[in-house]
């Protein structure tokens, strides 16, 4: 059942009874982020050791100090820091402020101190922290684990941005001493309220656990083995998932179609990229368009992403089946281009056929027209419910009433069903769902899951592609008059209905 534990803590952690190892970019950053973990360390006995890692020489904006002088001042605001903490064992490593990405000898030098003191807790920054010295940080600490293939947990901190967090440290009891310690440092504080930002964070973060803890340090805690043999983005991929398990659920492989419309696929992209279900691929067929590769590469890290490119434009068809023989997961679900889902869209539909063992389910969807602004599009009429009918096999062969990006299904039935007609320039979502409905019996769960985005007016017959459809099944009908009657009614009618059906 899904619920607030699985994203966030509701009760805190003792940390404390590990060898700790803290890397701080600059001096300050060990009191601000950690001050209140480091206290009940000490307290506890637990041998614990501070390295600062660059000189922090660039903070001195104003020119007020030479290089020397104030690399030393902050030397000695770091000190008495560490001192009201406890902590005795400390070291400068005073590489060049904003240059830690450049420092290479850093690496061999930290993968040394790993094999040498054997942590057991690390503190390190996050990988999303703005400041280049923090992230570089971060880096270095997932490629020393790696390297070292240490044991150990790493808590990931967070200051100038927070992240999210599996774990919560109480530091009520030594909040006092961190405000004490943070406050030490005077070069930093005479311009920006660090210290007031540090401990409104830790009292934030103790919103969801007792009363009687009134302050908080949150962490991100990782076991080495979940960092070993796995890129740094795995950090961010998590960041995504529930606090809590870790069996992940079936893979999804959405696909997207596209051609020559790259603001809106980044869009798409991105909604898929919010999605609450836990384990998806996206297949991008780029059908004979324009280079996608820029907008692709923003999302890798974040997505499991394959990548098709059709040299010549070989058709819609041609696309949707190239997507299919490519997917690997068990659930497939389509996602146009100008179309986008809604953050439990996947998570509905995939849990819906796992839990009841059927093969085809679909959602309902909200519609919208959108026109240019002059640099975005805009929404150009209220957003209305489309359709929402439950499944109806004979309506089915008359009209199409299940958008695109609404239906999820099993692999195997395609495989069952056959591919796209790639003789079909348009509507062959509609013959595909003809021929899986022979096989088996589709079901609506209810409920509005994604947008279907209409951005200009069909460009194509859909009267002409309506009796394509009805003649390519007209075996199906019990009379030729049926079929008769229904062409009549499409040829007449069907201006209307493409105003309210499915664009594919």
């Amino acid at each position: 059942m899904d619920d607030e534990s699985q994203y966030y803590p509701f009760t805190t952690t003792d940390l404390t009874g590990h060898k700790v190892l803290l890397l701080s970019p600059h001096p300050d950053d060990e009191s601000l982020t950690s001050g209140g973990s480091l206290a009940l360390h000490v307290m506890n006995g637990d041998p614990v050791k501070v390295v600062f890692l660059t000189d922090g020489a660039e903070a001195d904006t104003r020119a007020e100090y030479s290089h020397d002088e104030y690399v030393q001042l902050r030397q000695n605001e770091a000190k008495h820091a560490t001192t009201i903490l406890g902590i005795t064992d400390i070291e400068f490593w005073n590489a060049p402020d904003r240059g830690l990405a450049q420092a290479h000898h850093i690496s061999d030098r930290l993968c040394s101190l790993f094999r040498e003191y054997q942590p057991t807790l690390v503190y390190a920054p996050s990988p999303h922290e703005f400041h280049p010295d923090h992230r570089a940080t971060a880096r270095l600490v997932w490629q020393v684990v790696q390297k070292t293939m240490i044991g150990c947990k790493v808590a990931f901190y967070d200051y100038n941005r927070p992240v999210n967090i599996n774990t919560l440290v109480d530091i009520t009891a030594v909040i006092e001493k961190k405000r004490e310690a943070s406050n030490c440092y005077h070069s930093q504080l005479k311009y920006y309220p660090y210290a007031d930002c540090a401990i409104s964070l830790n009292r934030y973060r103790s919103l969801t656990v007792s009363p009687g803890c009134l302050y908080a340090e949150g962490y991100y805690l990782m076991e080495s083995r979940e960092i070993w043999g796995h890129p740094i983005e795995t950090f961010t991929v998590k960041q995504f998932l529930p606090a809590s398990g870790h069996d992940l659920p079936p893979l999804v492989s959405v696909i997207i179609r596209t051609r020559n419309r790259p603001l809106l696929l980044r869009e798409a992209i991105a909604s898929i990229l919010t999605q609450t279900y836990r384990n998806i691929e996206v297949v991008v067929v780029n059908d004979g368009g324009e280079d996608i590769t820029r907008i692709l590469d923003e999302f890798h890290g974040y997505l499991r992403i394959q990548h098709i490119c059709h040299v010549e434009p070989l058709g819609r068809a041609v696309a949707a089946n190239s997507g299919l023989r490519a997917a690997k997961g068990k659930y497939v679900n389509f996602l146009d281009d100008d179309d986008i889902f809604y953050a439990q869209h996947l998570e509905k539909l995939a849990n819906y056929l796992e839990t009841a063992g059927e093969q085809f389910a679909y959602s309902d969807c909200e519609t919208c027209d959108y026109r240019w602004a002059g640099d975005a599009w805009i929404p150009a009429s209220e957003r209305r419910l489309f359709n929402g009918t439950d499944f109806d096999r004979e309506r089915l062969d008359r009209e199409n009433f299940i958008a695109f990006m609404c239906a999820m299904f099993r692999r195997e039935l395609f495989e069952l069903s056959g591919p796209f007609d790639e003789t079909l320039e348009f509507l062959e979502d509609w013959d595909l769902w003809i021929r899986m409905s022979r096989s088996v019996d589709f079901h609506r769960v209810p409920g509005v899951t994604a947008e279907y985005r209409r951005f200009s007016k069909p460009q194509y017959d859909n009267q002409a592609w309506t009796i394509r459809i009805y003649e390519k099944y007209r075996d199906y009908w019990d009379t030729e008059s049926a079929f008769a009657a229904l062409a009549d009614q499409a040829r007449a009618n069907l201006t209307t209905k493409c105003e309210n059906g499915i664009r594919t």
